[in-house]
């Protein structure tokens, strides 16, 4: 039950964002909070749809195989309700880390996610009945710094709503979700690695790319080359590791 709770105070806290943010990017409330619903409600099935592909089963949560997703999404409602996509990208990024930071306090209560490594000073964890290091906390502390520092972004003086700050969320948020990995109670595919990690990794060399080609394209054609381009790098790899992936949350 506290799982959920924190999770709904993380979609609460969310959205409380997104009303101070909205006059900022001079879009309508009530066209940003339909695109933001429905942005979350897809995302969250497509979170499912994900899991089960990758493992068989049903239940699982973890949006970080959603995260290369979300521009697509975002595309479609910005479409459908009116919202100029470029500014739909700059004011979802931290929103993503915002609700990641909740979610990991529900996660830490309820023990789940939780680490491999006994240390004395962890947090008590009741199905192993052990002291563990507290990785849920640290996911969640630095997915708060990074909504702090995507915001911090987009408060520049000359900051253009132009779509870069996913970007740069993605660039912030892969390696460190790829360096906490190696922390989690998770299954590793080798080296260390999980399938969480791979798309961690993925996450990182996108955002890497897409900052990359928008200077030198521009927001637009770069985007398409960038889409393009990790189509067909996100085809080998799902076709490598969906046969070798069982649970992982």
């Amino acid at each position: 039950m506290m799982y959920y709770g924190f999770h709904i105070l993380g979609f609460i806290a969310s959205l409380c964002y997104l009303y101070w943010v909205f006059p900022k990017y001079k879009v309508n409330r009530l066209r940003g909070f339909c695109l933001a619903a429905c942005t979350y409600l897809t995302a969250y099935a497509l979170m499912l749809v994900l899991f089960w592909m990758i493992t068989g089963n049903f239940g699982g949560q973890n949006v970080i195989r959603v995260f290369l997703f979300l521009p697509l999404i975002l595309w479609l409602y910005a479409n459908t309700f009116g919202v100029d996509y470029k500014k739909s990208l700059d004011f979802a990024a931290p929103v993503l880390c915002i609700a990641q930071a909740f979610g990991k306090i529900g996660c830490t209560i309820s023990g789940c996610c939780e680490s491999w490594l006994e240390v004395t000073w962890g947090v008590y964890n009741p199905y192993t009945e052990t002291r563990l290091f507290p990785v849920q906390i640290a996911e969640g502390i630095t997915a708060l710094v990074i909504a702090i520092a995507v915001i911090l972004i987009a408060a520049r003086k000359d900051f253009r709503a132009d779509g870069s700050t996913m970007a740069w969320m993605w660039v912030m948020f892969g390696p460190t979700r790829v360096v906490w990995e190696f922390f989690r109670e998770t299954e590793k595919l080798f080296w260390g690695l999980s399938e969480l990690s791979l798309w961690s990794i993925a996450l990182s060399i996108a955002g890497v790319l897409w900052l990359i080609l928008y200077k030198k394209q521009g927001f637009v054609k770069g985007f398409s080359i960038f889409y393009r381009t990790m189509g067909e790098k996100a085809t080998v790899i799902s076709l490598a590791i969906l046969p070798s992936c069982r649970y992982n949350k």
